[in-house]
């Protein structure tokens, strides 16, 4: 049987080629599609874990900062002494040590700095790098070093300066009140694992090793001072407006009757009756009492070293924990809530104790304005206020002296703290 074939028109033909070419089109484009999307998924996981790594760097420098914040607090107070040894300079005194002893070193590499090395997940590894200063060559703008002269903090001014026995140049001697840190943050794959003793031998930057990113993070620290005497009862300064201390304001101090109340110009005359023991006296204050006098750094950087800043009465705690605390603005405290306490309290304003609050506080207490002590009142420790009205009509205010409670915060609170204002961190 004889088959027959089918013939096609040309517009048929031009139609079923037309078709093959669509198809042939959509696939084409559906491959295109599924790679493109396959691409911005695959560029987002990338991008994703780049920021990943790059906060994971930051992360390493920020835990150097915080192990050098904590190896400053425990030496107490940092501050050149040695001006005869060669090459030595403001910064020497910044010096970790480093022990066979893991839990006794400070640092993997004394000869660079505090140096340290941990594990972060698997072979992926942090070092975190705070270097030392070079005594003997220009100063590194990235390693620690003691500003306490370029911040203006010097005891003496302009600031006391030594020869140094090994370059002949006149320098500037560290008081060690302000630090700069400056910790570099390395994150990094971890291929070669031999030791000596217990620390690599290999560095994050030397084959097989592999360095992912780089990250710095960079504080000021700021030992604060506490200059309060140890034999005044409690240290007032007048603003320009007589204090106004009455026959029931009481004032209790130690062993010591060398002095009772520190003033500026205008004796507050203390009767007999007021003091004890009876033979504390007047003594003449300093020139010129301020934040900067009294804690070596200004009412902003006390701000900015504060466990707590308050803004309003409301925000205050019934019962404020040993700490720094400023308060900010006029503050009033009665028998609802009442001042209790301890630490450091600086107010930036004026501070009302109302009567029968039965305030308590133990520490020092610096007020930035009017200190008002009504009746049923006791302040423990230091006292310095621009001005200070304790005239109750009945019952007793009381001021008393106590240097174990000023020596208290001085050893607990006073120590190296960073300066919330200059942190910073940078990410390369």
């Amino acid at each position: 049987m004889q088959k027959k074939f089918r013939k096609y028109t040309r517009k048929q033909i031009e139609t079923g080629s037309a078709l093959v070419m669509v198809l042939l089109m959509s696939t084409i484009l559906l491959l295109i599609l599924t790679t493109g999307i396959t691409w911005v998924l695959n560029t987002q996981k990338n991008t994703t874990e780049t920021f990943k790594i790059q906060g994971q760097a930051g992360n390493v420098a920020q835990a150097g900062l915080q192990d050098g914040v904590s190896w400053f607090k425990r030496q107490e107070s940092v501050q050149q002494t040695d001006t005869t040894t060669p090459n030595i300079c403001k910064d020497a005194a910044f010096a970790p040590q480093y022990n066979s002893v893991a839990e006794d070193s400070d640092t993997d590499d004394a000869s660079v700095g505090m140096v340290r090395d941990y594990e972060v997940k698997g072979r992926l590894y942090g070092r975190y790098i705070l270097k030392r200063q070079n005594c003997s060559a220009a100063e590194d703008p990235h390693a620690v070093k003691d500003i306490t002269a370029l911040k203006g903090k010097s005891t003496t001014l302009p600031p006391t300066t030594f020869t140094d026995s090994g370059t002949g140049v006149t320098k500037i001697r560290g008081e060690g009140i302000v630090w700069y840190l400056e910790s570099e943050g390395i994150l990094y794959e971890r291929n070669n694992f031999a030791k000596s003793g217990n620390v690599f031998t290999l560095g994050p930057d030397q084959a097989p090793n592999r360095i992912l990113s780089r990250a710095s993070a960079a504080v000021e620290i700021s030992k604060l001072g506490l200059v309060l005497d140890s034999t005044p009862l409690t240290l007032f300064a007048t603003g320009g407006t007589a204090n106004n201390i009455g026959s029931r304001c009481r004032f209790i101090g130690g062993t010591t009757a060398s002095a009772a109340v520190f003033y500026n110009g205008l004796n507050p005359n203390m009767t007999a009756a007021q003091r004890s023991p009876v033979l504390l006296t007047a003594k003449t204050a300093r020139a010129v009492v301020s934040p900067q006098t009294v804690f070596a750094v200004s009412e902003e950087e006390l701000r900015g070293m504060a466990d707590n800043v308050y803004t309003s009465i409301s925000q205050v705690p019934k019962n404020l924990k040993f700490s720094i605390t400023f308060l900010d603005g006029n503050y009033t405290f009665d028998n609802v809530k009442p001042l209790q306490g301890g630490g450091l309290l600086y107010v930036n304003g004026n501070l009302t104790l109302n009567d029968s609050s039965n305030s308590l506080f133990s520490g020092v207490i610096y007020v930035d304005g009017t200190l008002t002590m009504g009746k049923d009142n006791t302040l423990a420790g230091g006292v310095v206020a621009q001005r200070v009205a304790c005239n109750p009509g009945s019952g007793l205010a009381t001021f008393e002296y106590n240097n174990n409670l000023i020596t208290s915060v001085r050893q607990r609170l006073a120590l190296y703290r960073e300066n919330n204002l200059t942190h910073s961190i940078k990410q390369y």
